[in-house]
């Protein structure tokens, strides 16, 4: 008898306000807006709106003067992870990163949160690295933060 194996599957470029600054190809994206990954949730949330055209209550969950954290990342799976625990199947996330618009210190600092998150949760997951292509990890950019970033694959 063949068995069937499920996994609950995600991505994830959240907040995409930071992930995806500067992104060509967004309509409303001025290619040369930059935010911090230190800006606060207030900052984040009107550039959402003004950038993206989005509102994101993620945001409203905490304090205006909040910053990225793993406590983001986790509440930002929580849902998917108490479903896959109700089901009794695996998390993977199949695709996350930041652009090649955002310093490599400040997108190492993403994927320090997202990491933690990932170990919370037992999330298997595989960054989206798109060579020379907005999202390359292993580009010349990103040597300087390279070791540490490894870690946090």
């Amino acid at each position: 008898m063949k068995k069937s194996f499920s996994v609950y599957n995600c991505h994830c470029y959240a907040p995409l306000i930071f992930t995806h600054q500067g992104a060509s190809w967004i309509p409303t994206m001025d290619p040369d807006f930059r935010l911090p990954v230190t800006a606060t949730y207030g900052e984040m949330a009107p550039a959402s709106l003004k950038m993206l055209g989005e509102r994101t209550t993620l945001f409203e969950r905490w304090s205006p003067k909040a910053r990225l954290s793993p406590a983001y990342f986790e509440a930002f799976f929580a849902s998917a992870a108490k479903a896959a625990e109700a089901q009794g199947v695996p998390l993977y996330c199949g695709e996350y990163g930041v652009i090649d618009r955002v310093p490599p210190e400040l997108a190492l600092a993403w994927y320090r949160a997202i990491h933690e998150a990932f170990e919370a949760y037992g999330f298997g997951r595989a960054a989206w690295s798109y060579r020379q292509m907005d999202f390359g990890l292993s580009d010349p950019r990103m040597d300087s933060v390279r070791p540490e970033l490894i870690r946090c694959l």
